[in-house]
């Protein structure tokens, strides 16, 4: 009876357990996607738009610069 009563338990409190769901902010013209979770661990990825897309012919190589400053 006991392991029952514990399983049930551990199913509602498992089921209870929901995360919130992922927002954007904009912070100073930069798109931020927050993802809470429920401890304090902190986790920053960040991706930078790039690529000779983004620059002319005559720019070329002007990239690792750019990513240096």
């Amino acid at each position: 009876m006991k392991k029952i009563f514990f399983s049930l338990c551990l199913f509602a409190s498992v089921a209870n357990a929901q995360e919130a769901k992922p927002y954007e902010m904009n912070v100073n013209g930069v798109k931020v996607i927050v993802v809470p979770s429920g401890n304090d661990i902190v986790q920053i990825d960040m991706v930078v738009k790039g690529g000779v897309q983004n620059y002319t012919a005559d720019q070329a190589g002007i990239e690792k610069l750019a990513l240096k400053a």
